[in-house]
């Protein structure tokens, strides 16, 4: 039952991020986006992992 709360946890700080990200608070987005990643490691849902990276690389760059 843990894991389903960690699940939730994080997806809740990507659903965070992605909407901070398209709101224009990028540093923030950053942050969420990148706290969801390292905690996403451990739960290996590929898709957010990878999209988290993405924004947070379009960040750093842009």
């Amino acid at each position: 039952m843990e894991k389903f709360s960690d699940e939730k946890e994080i997806e809740d700080d990507y659903n965070y991020g992605i909407t901070l990200f398209y709101c224009g608070y990028f540093e923030k987005a950053k942050e969420m986006l990148l706290r969801c990643y390292k905690r996403n490691l451990k739960v290996q849902e590929f898709y957010m992992h990878w999209h988290c990276a993405y924004i947070i690389l379009m960040i750093k760059i842009g």
